[in-house]
């Protein structure tokens, strides 16, 4: 459970670098919690091409993060953001959720 947590909060950083058809499959089955096979019925596709699909897109968005860290540079300054005063706190925080 913690492990998809972490997949859907990449996704939402990396989801520009993804195709159309990746960040479809991977949003209806993390977000709409669409079983593989109801997402193939509704997409015309195969149980397994769609379970490959998510599969390459979780590969992806770990890979994503390995190289560009994006999520953990985000932490540090939501950690840091926390030990400021409410005010500047506030601040750093919408700099970082724009």
């Amino acid at each position: 459970m913690k492990e998809d947590f972490l997949y859907i909060e990449l996704f939402l950083i990396y989801k520009g670098l993804l195709t159309e058809k990746q960040q479809e499959m991977f949003y209806n089955h993390y977000f709409l919690d669409l079983s593989y096979q109801e997402i193939a019925e509704t997409s015309d596709i195969l149980r397994q091409s769609v379970f490959d699909i998510v599969k390459g897109v979780k590969e992806k968005l770990v890979e994503y993060e390995n190289t560009l860290h994006l999520k953990e540079q985000r932490d540090k300054l939501n950690n840091f953001s926390n030990k400021l005063d409410k005010e500047l706190s506030n601040e750093l925080k919408d700099i970082i959720n724009a």
